[in-house]
This record gives C-alpha cells, sequence and structure tokens, in this order.
C-alpha cells in the first residue's frame, strides 16, 4: 500500500486539502494519506523544512512527500519530483530539500506546467496531480525532464570562538517555546570546560542544561537539547516567545567556563 504525507500552509478550514486527497484517491484507492500538518505559517517553507527532516526518515522508505508550501516567489523555480534518502519528495525548486537532508537527490525530474491556471491551485493541480500520475503507475522517467541543478539554500550556521557558541533561534513550536541551531555535537566538542552558562539576554542566562522540561517545575523556564538535537529554551507549559522575548533571529550564546 502506497504511502503519502502531507505538509501545508493551507489550513482545515476550507476545500483545498479535501481537493488534494481526492485527486490522490482517484488516482490510487488504496493509498495511505498521512497528514504531517496544514497549519505552517503562509509562506514559511523553511519552518516546513525543519518539520518535515524531523519526521519523514520515520516513515517507510518509499514514501512519497507532498509539500504545498512556496514562499520564494521566484517565477524561475519550478516544481520537482526528486528521490532522496530512498523517498521521494514532490516539492517547489526553493531549497527545501537542502534543508532537510545533507545528501544529494540521487535523481530528479521537473513537473512541467501544462497551463498558467494551475497556479490558482499548485498544491492539486501541479503536486497532486503529478503525485497521482506516479501512483497510477507512471514511470519516472516518462514525467518530465531531468533537472541536473537544483536549488541549494543554506541557513545561518553558529559562530563559535574559543569559549562559546552563538547561534540563533530558528523555530517556534507550538507551545511557543523555541528551537536555536545549536546542536548537542558542537556543544560536545568543547571538552576542556568544566561548566557553561547558556544566555539569552546580556543579563539572563541558564546556569544548567537539562533533559528535559519534565526537569523543572510547571512555569519555570529551561533549557535542554531535544530529540533532534537542537538546544531548546522554553517554559514549562509553555510560551517562551513572550515571557522571556525570544523571537526568530535572537541570539543565544553558551559561555564556557
Amino acid at each position: 500500500m502506497p504511502i503519502v504525507t502531507l505538509i501545508s500552509d493551507l489550513g482545515n478550514r476550507d476545500y483545498h486539502i479535501a481537493s488534494v486527497k481526492g485527486i490522490l484517491l482517484r488516482a490510487n484507492p488504496q493509498v495511505q494519506i498521512v497528514d504531517i500538518t496544514h497549519e505552517i505559517k503562509p509562506f514559511h517553507y523553511i519552518d516546513a523544512a525543519y518539520i518535515l527532516a524531523n519526521c519523514f526518515r520515520d516513515f517507510p522508505e518509499k514514501t512519497l512527500h507532498l509539500v504545498g508550501v512556496e514562499g520564494d516567489f521566484e517565477r524561475q523555480n519550478f516544481w520537482i519530483l526528486a528521490e532522496l534518502e530512498n523517498h521521494f519528495f514532490l516539492t517547489k525548486n526553493n531549497g527545501l530539500l537542502s534543508l532537510i537532508s545533507e545528501e544529494q537527490p540521487t535523481r530528479a525530474i521537473q513537473i512541467p506546467l501544462e497551463s498558467k491556471k494551475d497556479l490558482k491551485f499548485p498544491f492539486r493541480n501541479i503536486v497532486a496531480r503529478a503525485a497521482g500520475m506516479l501512483l497510477s503507475g507512471t514511470a519516472l522517467s516518462d514525467m518530465g525532464p531531468e533537472v541536473k541543478e537544483i536549488k541549494e539554500l543554506r541557513l545561518m550556521q553558529p559562530t563559535v570562538s574559543a569559549n562559546s557558541i552563538t547561534g540563533q533561534v530558528v523555530f517556534v513550536t507550538p507551545h511557543q517555546n523555541v528551537v536555536t541551531n545549536i546542536h548537542r555535537r558542537l556543544f560536545e566538542s568543547f571538552t576542556t570546560f568544566g561548566t557553561c552558562k547558556v544566555h539569552y539576554t546580556k543579563l539572563d542566562h541558564f546556569g544548567r542544561i537539562y533533559n528535559s522540561y519534565h526537569e523543572v517545575p510547571e512555569g519555570a523556564a529551561a533549557c535542554f537539547f531535544g530529540h533532534n538535537g537542537f538546544l531548546e529554551i522554553g517554559i514549562h507549559g509553555g510560551n517562551a516567545l513572550k515571557l522571556l522575548t525570544l523571537n526568530p533571529g535572537k541570539n543565544i550564546w553558551i559561555e564556557f567556563e
């Protein structure tokens, strides 16, 4: 039974997602459709990449992932069907694939645009239609021309000095807590220091990195490395975004002592 996942910024209040699912089921009534989320902030394909990067490997290989978030607004960027880490992705060629994996796609094709009307609802008319062709047995080589160059995008990386790491807030969770771009591997490379401070303002810091929120009382703030390895900062119960003013892009730095 083929598996197809959906991620988009279309919400669940109207007909759009139902229409996409109808196209898929008409092509193959046996398809298993999994909604990852349709609550991505409009056009924030970097947020979509963060979520997809942290869950697509949990699905069986050969799963087909449909991305309904554009966000780049560049007319020359077309839609592609790419095979990456033994999964298939239908997405706009906007750099998203380079954000979810350090590997290069093993192959990719361009999805032809049949009419300018397709752009009125590209998730249905371009992405779902191409998925339907694949699900109904069309060979990958028959779906469009091969793509030689796939757009790459690199987000800002942490800055490292002799005794500190400076990163940024890159994602806000549904509980309004935040995730940084500082990974545990980088933190653990500082092997000669005994203690550290995690600063989120010039005056405020954490003197300890916990294992999870559950080690502090409800309403207390904490920082810890999440299941994906990145440093998270939040409040047990939520809303560090407002209460600690941790807006996306804000610097977070770890000082080793």
